[in-house]
């Protein structure tokens, strides 16, 4: 990035989360490629998101190399906070095809990726975008080098969320190694605190965190650090006004306070409170920090599920299924090897969009793969693909429509051959979904149009 002489102004501003400072300053810039990217990421943390995505379109048509691949990125989280997963993984795809072979922001682009995958709970393909990441930052130099903090973090995260605690905390501890100034050197100590929360060791957590609030930047990242703290604190015991430590913190981590004040108004003989606040988390459709907290919140998480939420439980040791999905090309299917007769049409554009792109709300399915039908109509043409899916793969519950939500079942993988062509891994073979078409169907075709023609390594 090339510096403006506002940008290091703008940049300290947005890092506070001085937004509305920011926006006003950038007002008496000109509108170069840069401040427009600027002025489109302060715009959407004030909410005005249309505003925003018009910046970041005028700076799409004026940024190139690292910079449009660096805006895409940023444009892809903001995606994310939307929870338009989809229009975010086309943007982390389209920095990843501009940056791929930038020395610096290659094995972050990957982390982006993986992370994605990592959010919706898709372990399998994170675990693929992730090692990719570790492999690359561990292999850059200089200025690339810096990013071994994030890409070491993401594998210690990963760990955590198979399970693997013991070895989430080996990672988390590795990362801190190449902490040193990073803009996030904070990340390796909450990772270390989380990793010791999965194990029961609360007072390690403690120190952890601690140290991780020291070194959290002024604004939201302390502010989630201070509530992470919090969190800890009200586990060991401690009497925390949590409510109080909400303002400022990022939104994932606000998921998690809202979990803990569902479970005291549990505790406080507040049922119908605890309910209402725990359906409200699950239709934010987050499913990341829902499952981190659940070693910390057994007891809520047995309870509502007895109430008949879907919330997560330990699963490990018990037999998986893999769906293998031919979405390029003629539509195919193998469900524990076995072919299974499928047709193409909106049940089987569920079934790989779930797959690609994890638990999906109806909101986003109306747009991506139910075009065209009423809202009135709409969750009656959900259930039908959603029982239509549970045929093909043999099980009454491998998709389930809850509330708002389509849930994959956390017993599945899921390998699609379109996703593995996305990642450079496979050849493109056929046009995707033909004889489907939507928005986001014509994205990913443009996305595979734009791939080299040959596999990376």
């Amino acid at each position: 990035m090339s510096e403006t002489p506002a940008y290091q102004i703008v940049m300290q501003l947005n890092n506070a989360g001085r937004y509305e400072e920011s926006v006003r300053l950038l007002e008496t810039e000109p509108d170069t490629g840069i401040h427009l990217w600027l002025k489109g990421w302060a715009l959407h943390h004030l909410g005005r998101v249309e505003e925003a995505h018009a910046a970041f379109q005028q700076a799409d048509s004026l940024l190139v190399g690292e910079n449009l691949g660096r805006m895409r990125m940023d444009r892809a989280v903001l995606y994310g906070h939307e929870r338009r997963f989809a229009r975010a993984y086309d943007l982390h795809l389209q920095a990843w095809q501009v940056l791929r072979t930038d020395p610096v922001c290659h094995a972050l682009v990957l982390y982006n990726l993986g992370w994605q995958h990592l959010s919706r709970l898709q372990l399998d393909q994170a675990r693929l975008w992730l090692s990719d990441a570790l492999t690359a930052g561990e292999a850059a130099t200089g200025e690339g080098a810096l990013e071994r903090v994030v890409t070491r973090v993401g594998v210690s995260t990963l760990e955590r969320l198979s399970g693997n605690a013991e070895e989430a905390l080996r990672r988390a501890r590795w990362a801190q190694e190449s902490a040193g100034t990073h803009r996030h050197a904070n990340m390796p100590f909450r990772a270390e605190a989380q990793a010791h929360r999965h194990l029961g060791d609360l007072s390690s957590a403690r120190v952890a965190q601690e140290a991780a609030v020291s070194r959290a930047a002024e604004g939201p990242y302390r502010a989630s650090e201070r509530l992470m703290l919090g969190l800890i604190q009200r586990q060991e015991g401690e009497r925390a006004d949590l409510e109080a430590l909400r303002p400022g913190v990022m939104p994932l981590d606000a998921i998690r306070l809202d979990l803990h004040l569902a479970d005291e108004a549990r505790r406080a003989g507040r049922e119908p409170e605890a309910l209402d606040r725990l359906r409200i988390i699950l239709s934010l459709d987050e499913p990341y920090p829902v499952h981190d907290e659940a070693p910390a919140l057994r007891e809520l998480y047995a309870w509502g599920r007895a109430a008949g939420l879907a919330l997560p439980e330990d699963r490990r040791g018990q037999a998986g299924w893999t769906a293998q999905i031919q979405a390029l090309g003629v539509p195919g299917l193998r469900v524990g090897g076995v072919s299974v007769p499928v047709r193409a049409g909106r049940a089987f554009a569920l079934l790989v969009y779930v797959a690609m792109y994890g638990q999906s709300a109806l909101r986003t399915l109306q747009d991506d793969v139910f075009p065209g039908v009423a809202a009135g109509q709409l969750r009656a043409r959900v259930r039908s693909s959603v029982a239509q899916v549970n045929r093909w793969l043999g099980s009454p519950n491998a998709l389930s429509l809850q509330d708002d939500l389509v849930i994959p079942d956390s017993g599945w993988t899921w390998q699609v051959d379109a996703s593995d062509a996305l990642a450079g891994r496979e050849l493109v073979r056929g046009a995707f979904l033909p004889g489907f078409y939507s928005g986001w169907s014509g994205r990913v075709q443009d996305l595979l149009d734009g791939q080299d023609g040959s596999p990376s390594s």
